[in-house]
């Protein structure tokens, strides 16, 4: 696998956006022993889950580029599919993708300043698929944790009944439980 370390962070090939060290492992760890995993974002995270063994993984993308993209880096994992998913308030996935996972991450939509504002969810940032994953799965992992919308998007799960722990490092990891 065309992996790349820097600094202590990891990527899968020169020039993409690099997962810290430190979430890459807990990422590994959680993952071990899980049959399947849902997941909105594929990159460094998808290397987390198959080094974990993950038995199935469905990772989700919305931009068409990155989706092929990633197609064709994932395309020797068997273990691996790529799906496109319509950046809506409400996720749908095509091609349809199972009701269960044992563990999910979500590291999509864009979420930084740049991020699309979702009618009914303008101060709330990756919420959407924070939502489809938590509906699909116990464990779901958040990446960038530490950012306004990502917080606001948090602390709506907590009104809706789950649980969040939020590791303290430079981006913020969260894991959130039903």
């Amino acid at each position: 696998f065309p992996v790349t370390i820097i600094r202590n962070k990891v990527s899968l090939y020169p020039n993409t956006k690099f997962l810290c060290r430190e979430h890459y492992d807990i990422i590994v760890e959680l993952a071990k022993g899980k049959n399947t995993a849902l997941e909105f974002g594929p990159g460094a995270t998808t290397l987390a889950l198959i080094e974990a063994e993950v038995k199935t993984i469905h990772s989700c993308e919305y931009n068409e580029d990155w989706l092929n993209h990633y197609q064709e880096v994932f395309s020797k994992y068997p273990q691996v599919s790529i799906h496109k998913f319509a950046n809506e308030p409400t996720i749908r996935v095509t091609p349809v993708i199972y009701n269960r996972y044992n563990i999910a991450i979500v590291d999509s939509p864009v979420g930084d300043g740049t991020r699309e504002k979702l009618r009914g969810q303008e101060n709330l940032s990756r919420f959407n698929t924070l939502v489809a994953a938590c509906k699909r799965s116990p464990i779901v992992i958040l990446h960038d944790a530490n950012r306004e919308g990502e917080i606001a998007s948090l602390e709506a799960l907590k009104i809706l009944g789950h649980s969040v722990e939020v590791i303290s490092t430079e981006r913020g990891l969260a894991i959130i439980r039903r």
